[in-house]
């Protein structure tokens, strides 16, 4: 020690030491307590509200802060896109017993509203239960949010009150289409279709056009052919992620249309085209209800014509099958 310096008491340092423990430790506990109320296990992506935000909801929708489950041994909640929206597995265990519950709806805010609802009333009493956010008398069905629509399975367990039946989208598309095998060369057309969707079906009205073609049987002799069709279809979702998937099956009926100065029978032939079809369709979400929608398909026409110059000599007769590949973009309604 240099002459002139002071050295503080050692109970002073021992002091000062003590108090900053005393603070971190208090820091400690404080952020270990605000990290303790997460209850229900949450998966969700980025851009969802995560399991704080859950808790937050879940204690406003309570009136008091949660700090047990109560009777209930587990809660899990996950959160993954589907179609143009979000798709919710809700799970609730109670003394060994499993009840789920599936939720869709346009946004993740829906789906944590409903989440929270349905674990509110597992965990109180229905007459302790705070009216929250979509709880309102009139608002929505008891346990699901306004825009959720929910499916429900599992053994008897807390009760998770059932919603009805979802409400069908609307959809509409719009396509090129590439055909192989009806027309002489391989054509491009315009495909529109308009219908309605549920979680795993869907219903649709499409018609197709395609280009008109002008086949050369000799210098001086051309023949053109058109084809439009209409047709309705239905298909099934075999998957939803990471791509949806659809396989569908229809029935469609079109005109046949040929034309040209040295057609036998006639000048202008107009002639049914009547044809059952299966599509496998795959879409993927770009923006809100805006998905990017690829599919393959084939057509069976049932009548076949040929077409004939000079009598005896075959112009063109339709393959068996007509192959068909689009390109588009699907529109999906609130």
């Amino acid at each position: 020690m240099r002459i002139g310096e002071r050295s503080a008491p050692h109970w002073l340092g021992a002091g000062v030491l003590g108090l900053l423990s005393c603070v971190a430790s208090a820091g400690l506990t404080r952020s270990a307590a605000a990290q303790s109320p997460s209850l229900v296990e949450w998966e969700a992506p980025e851009a969802c509200p995560g399991a704080a935000s859950v808790y937050e909801r879940l204690t406003t929708a309570l009136g008091h802060e949660p700090q047990t489950l109560g009777t209930l041994s587990r809660v899990r909640g996950v959160v993954v896109p589907h179609g143009p929206g979000y798709q919710l597995s809700l799970e609730v265990f109670e003394s060994g017993r499993r009840s789920s519950r599936w939720m869709e709806a346009a946004s993740c805010e829906d789906l944590v509203d409903a989440a929270v609802l349905a674990i509110t009333l597992a965990l109180a009493p229905e007459s302790s239960v705070t009216p929250g956010k979509g709880d309102a008398a009139g608002s929505s069905p008891v346990g699901a949010a306004p825009g959720a629509s929910a499916a429900h399975e599992g053994d008897a367990g807390p009760a998770l009150p059932e919603r009805p039946a979802e409400p069908a989208r609307g959809t509409a598309s719009l396509a090129a289409v590439l055909e192989f095998g009806a027309l002489p060369d391989p054509a491009i057309g315009l495909s529109v279709s308009a219908g309605a969707r549920w979680s795993v079906l869907s219903v649709a009205a499409y018609g197709m056009l395609f280009e008109s073609q002008r086949l050369e049987a000799r210098p001086g002799v051309d023949v053109d052919f058109e084809l439009s069709v209409a047709g309705v279809r239905g298909c099934g979702r075999a998957l939803s992620q990471p791509l949806a998937l659809d396989a569908c099956a229809g029935m469609e009926l079109g005109r046949w249309e040929a034309f040209g100065a040295s057609l036998q029978e006639a000048r202008r032939s107009r002639d049914l085209w009547l044809a059952p079809m299966l599509e496998l369709e795959a879409s993927r979400v770009l923006i809100g209800p805006l998905a990017l929608q690829l599919s393959a398909g084939a057509a069976l026409p049932l009548v076949r014509k040929r077409y004939i110059i000079n009598e005896s000599e075959a112009l063109h007769t339709p393959d068996p099958i007509s192959w068909r590949l689009l390109a588009g973009l699907a529109l999906a309604t609130e």
